[in-house]
């Protein structure tokens, strides 16, 4: 009996927390890099050497949708159970970056358009913890 009531003290305050990274898909180019993409003039087979494998293709009358995504989330958790109740307190932020690349039926590039959300976050980071 003693042994538990010790092990259920034991665990009463039991409590944990954990910190997590998640990253889904290759980082995107630079805009120096993107530089290299000239809508008119550059192919699909150059933005897919540049590039690599896109995440989506969305086929229209007027040419292919090309679409490459790169997510980041960043959590951290604090887990308390004491005597089997369970309590969960979660806070985290994250993003994606989406790069999307017109052709036309020739496989000309039209024209492109890039939203970076998780450079943006981490830009924000970084200037807040300088002195």
């Amino acid at each position: 009996m003693r042994r538990a009531l010790l092990f259920a003290a034991c665990f009463a305050g039991l409590g944990a927390c954990a910190i997590e990274h998640r990253i889904a898909g290759r980082a995107l180019p630079s805009a120096s890099e993107l530089s290299a993409l000239q809508p008119g003039v550059s192919t699909l087979p150059d933005a897919l050497e540049l590039l690599g494998a896109p995440a989506s293709l969305r086929r229209t009358f007027s040419g292919d949708l090309y679409v490459w995504r790169r997510s980041e989330s960043h959590s951290s958790r604090l887990l308390l159970i004491p005597l089997f109740a369970i309590y969960e307190n979660s806070q985290g932020e994250g993003g994606s970056d989406r790069l999307a690349l017109l052709f036309d039926t020739q496989g000309v590039l039209l024209s492109f358009g890039l939203r970076e959300e998780t450079r943006s976050a981490r830009e924000r980071e970084e200037a807040a913890s300088e002195p």
